[in-house]
């Protein structure tokens, strides 16, 4: 997310989808114990047994040195792709994208210095989490269960995305959208190169 430093430009300006920070973090915390239970239920079908459990627990939460290295990568790659995602698919260039921390969120943050398409937007905001997801779901075929409990953290972290996404995700794609610079969510921009007489209202 961005901070208050960013500047703004709301020429185009149309609607803000924002949320309170106590919202976005209580959704990231269902999010993440759902996930865990879906999870868990699932390898409990396949094995028959609960063992697993154990062998998560031992392999994150008490190896601290692998398991906080490996949740600190893991955000760092989900920026990584983001970035790659506005370079290919907004064909954003490396210079017009910004990289920083938030301390509104305690998060990095890779975002484009402009509003882009909200139908690549939207991407930018849920294909980093799928695509770790389903890296990690081939590490339970080698009973590396560790994984259970550091992707329920990953979701936790990918909260405020997911959230904005479910936010937008009915707007159609013939506006922009960026990084809400000061709360957490959204800005929604008429596109200037569309006919704004085709417009929908949502």
């Amino acid at each position: 997310m961005q901070d208050n430093s960013i500047e703004h430009n709301d020429y185009f300006f149309k609607k803000e989808l924002t949320f309170n920070l106590s919202k976005g973090i209580f959704f990231s915390l269902l999010l993440s114990i759902g996930w865990f239970f879906i999870q868990s239920l699932i390898i409990w079908i396949i094995k028959g047994n609960l063992s697993f459990l154990k062998i998560a627990l031992q392999q994150s939460i008490f190896s601290l040195e692998y398991f906080l290295p490996i949740i600190f990568v893991g955000i760092l790659l989900q920026e990584i792709i983001k970035s790659i995602i506005l370079r290919f698919l907004a064909h954003v260039k490396w210079k017009e994208q910004r990289a920083g921390f938030s301390f509104l969120t305690l998060l990095p943050f890779i975002e484009s210095r402009y509003p882009i398409s909200i139908a690549i937007y939207k991407k930018l905001l849920i294909v980093p989490t799928i695509i770790i997801i389903q890296l990690i779901w081939l590490t339970y075929f080698y009973e590396q269960y560790h994984w259970l409990i550091t992707t329920s953290f990953w979701i936790f972290f990918s909260g405020f995305d997911i959230l904005s996404f479910i936010q937008i995700r009915q707007i159609k794609n013939n506006f922009l959208a960026s990084t809400h610079y000061a709360k957490t969510g959204v800005i929604i921009y008429d596109n200037p190169f569309e006919n704004i007489d085709e417009y929908e209202s949502y």
